[in-house]
């Protein structure tokens, strides 16, 4: 049976009706095949190695009769067979759109921008203090709305109280009051389709975007558009993702902006990294607007590097250089 995993960072949607399905599989003694619809989540991470063991148990049913396909290359568990396949989806995409670069205009530009649809609570923490102390240099859009049962669902307000102190979640509060905030048209999920790209006329109008991926937690590298508009805007980026991401674009062969500011937060969990973007904000946006276009200058040759690799990579090309 082929059993779709529908997922979110950390999470499983439709929990009930995979654990039915893995139920039905193992007291028929049918073969099970996992299909996470061509995304890239930690399927450690999410739990479905955990319903498995419980399911399965100390019964008779083999795991040798499990398989998963996934776009995570990093996804790792020796009891199961892998299908894994590049994370090609949306840079595919992005290369057939191939949209001209925005020329900046350093006379009346915004240090950063941070475009978010989706919330969850590492987005809120930036967004909020992005609005309570850089407002007038940020190009922000946060799509919450409170009347939404789908942006409810997503806004995490508990794992903030856990990983934050107080301010936090009071300036998350506040920040809340002022959703939705928008200045492009508000996207629609799944994000593989021209409206995930229809915030390219705004790149003239900021310095570096905050990418906030998708998956998270766990060993995973999965870019998504968020990471490829601002390459193929010529813009640099700075990354709140899972551990790692970094030092993956490097192997990928893509240039990122540690001679600029720090990076480190590479290197530590997923948790950290907002923490981490904050300060990195914090330092850029104490540049005045001819430092900027200063710094862009000095970027510019990676950016280029980087639109065109991105525009030139090909799926055996990843496949290849993510090698595990």
């Amino acid at each position: 049976m082929i059993i779709k995993v529908y997922t979110d960072d950390g999470i499983i949607w439709q929990r009930d009706q995979l654990v039915d399905q893995i139920t039905r599989c193992v007291v028929s003694c049918q073969p099970m095949t996992f299909d996470t619809n061509t995304e890239g989540p930690d399927l450690n991470t999410v739990g479905l190695y955990d319903i498995l063991e419980t399911v399965i148990g100390n019964g008779d049913y083999s795991w040798d009769n499990i398989s998963v396909n996934t776009a995570n290359l990093f996804e790792e568990n020796p009891l199961v067979n892998y299908n894994k396949t590049a994370p090609w989806i949306y840079l595919n995409f992005a290369q057939g759109l191939d949209l001209p670069a925005q020329q900046k205009d350093f006379s009346n530009i915004k240090h950063i921008g941070y475009f978010v649809s989706r919330c969850n609570w590492h987005r809120l923490k930036i967004a909020s203090q992005l609005y309570k102390k850089h407002f007038n240099k940020t190009l922000l859009t946060f799509h919450y709305n409170a009347d939404s049962d789908y942006h409810q669902a997503n806004l995490e307000l508990t794992q903030l109280m856990h990983y934050n102190n107080s301010d936090a979640v009071i300036d998350a509060a506040e920040f809340l009051k002022r959703a939705p905030i928008i200045v492009d048209e508000p996207e629609v999920y799944p994000i593989v389709h021209p409206r995930g790209y229809n915030l390219h006329p705004h790149y003239a109008n900021f310095f570096v975007e905050i990418v906030s991926e998708t998956y998270l937690q766990g060993n995973t590298f999965f870019p998504t558009e968020k990471l490829w508009r601002p390459i193929m805007m010529l813009t640099p980026f700075i990354v709140q993702g899972p551990q790692w991401y970094i030092q993956r674009l490097h192997k990928l062969g893509f240039r990122t902006f540690n001679q600029w500011w720090s990076e480190g937060h590479d290197e530590d969990p997923y948790n950290c990294h907002a923490d981490a973007v904050c300060e990195i904000v914090n330092k850029i946006t104490r540049y005045s607007l001819h430092d900027l276009e200063k710094i862009y200058n000095e970027m510019l040759p990676n950016l280029q590097h980087n639109r065109n690799l991105m525009l030139s990579l090909t799926k055996n090309q990843m496949l290849e250089l993510l090698s595990v």
